[in-house]
């Protein structure tokens, strides 16, 4: 066994970006020490860039939350407000210049749990699914020409 499903936020690692769009520099350099001994080590990582779990059980904290000034309202928004999916592309965009290239990567895992925490319908998780992995699979093409596993 060689891959490691790698969660860029829990409880134990902090924020990943704090507020939405600055990304802890701290953080990064955690992640990037996680990619770099695992490329060294011979492990790949399928990276998902939000824990929805704790992300959920943990929302007093989480930046896209309205009470900490974030554009999510209703949890729904999280899938469909417009604002938030173009925040949600800006994460992805760095965290696949920042490692895409890095060898250690196997697949990007869009959404952890979409189905349970969002209150969303079938169709709205579906538009998101749709929007979110062309969006991926472009622009993972065009910044190294290659293109990793997505999965949801």
């Amino acid at each position: 066994m060689n891959l490691i499903r790698l969660m860029l936020e829990t409880p134990g690692s902090g924020l990943f970006e704090d507020p939405i769009g600055t990304f802890d520099p701290q953080h990064v350099q955690w992640i990037d020490n996680i990619v770099r001994c695992a490329r060294d080590s011979g492990v790949r990582l399928m990276v998902t860039p939000w824990d929805t779990f704790w992300m959920n059980h943990r929302w007093h904290i989480s930046p896209y939350s309205s009470e900490l000034g974030g554009p999510v309202h209703e949890k729904t928004d999280f899938i469909v407000k417009p604002e938030v999916l173009d925040a949600q592309k800006k994460r992805f965009a760095f965290i696949i210049d920042r490692w895409g290239n890095s060898g250690a990567i196997f697949a990007w895992e869009l959404l952890n749990e979409a189905d349970v925490w969002w209150g969303a319908s079938a169709k709205q998780l579906g538009d998101w699914t749709a929007s979110m992995a062309e969006f991926v699979r472009d622009y993972e093409h065009r910044r190294w020409g290659l293109n990793h596993l997505i999965a949801l």
